[in-house]
């Protein structure tokens, strides 16, 4: 799904004061109650938020996604660095601390596609971004995307993805940076 700053928002307002109707969450936003309903579709079609009765929660998917995002926000430890190795197991001098690190990395090809390839089948890439970047969502994902998508596919999807990650949580800091007084 490609999260917009309004499902982003709503998103947040759910995670953080719980249950809500239409009506309360287009007060907090400050937009029209229609203008929720229409954010609000692809969210429960999604299985972000759920409806009880006339309010609308979080799923499970939704609280996942969210404590992912804030768990993410902060830099990894020096010692958690992610290092590529060769096909050789030679480390390649490049260590990478965040997402940001590792889309240029692979957007910039400072690593060979067929070693990124290896890391990506075998794992390692997602235990990182589990383990040390703490993104739980986004490396489910990429596990996801391992299953189903060719190995011709599979870097590009993988950098969409990082991508799409880094411009949901540049737009989540700035909507967490606004509510704080």
């Amino acid at each position: 799904m490609h999260f917009k700053t309004q499902h982003l928002r709503i998103l947040l307002e759910l995670y953080e004061e719980g249950p809500l109707d239409s009506i309360e969450i287009a007060k907090r936003l400050k937009i029209k109650e229609k203008s929720v309903k229409k954010y609000l579709k692809p969210l429960i079609s999604q299985d972000f938020v759920r409806k009880l009765d006339e309010k609308f929660l979080l799923t499970n998917r939704g609280n996942f996604f969210i404590n992912s995002i804030t768990n993410s926000l902060s830099e990894v430890k020096e010692e958690e660095e992610y290092v590529f190795r060769d096909l050789n197991g030679n480390a390649i001098t490049l260590a990478i601390r965040d997402l940001k690190q590792l889309c240029a990395v692979i957007e910039l090809n400072l690593v060979d596609r067929e070693i990124i390839l290896h890391h990506l089948k075998s794992g390692y890439l997602s235990r990182w971004i589990e383990n040390s970047v703490r993104d739980n969502y986004l490396a489910n994902e990429i596990l996801e995307l391992l299953e189903k998508t060719s190995e011709k596919e599979l870097i590009d999807r993988v950098l969409d993805l990082i991508k799409e990650r880094l411009k949901v949580t540049s737009d989540f800091n700035s909507i967490q940076n606004e509510s704080k007084p």
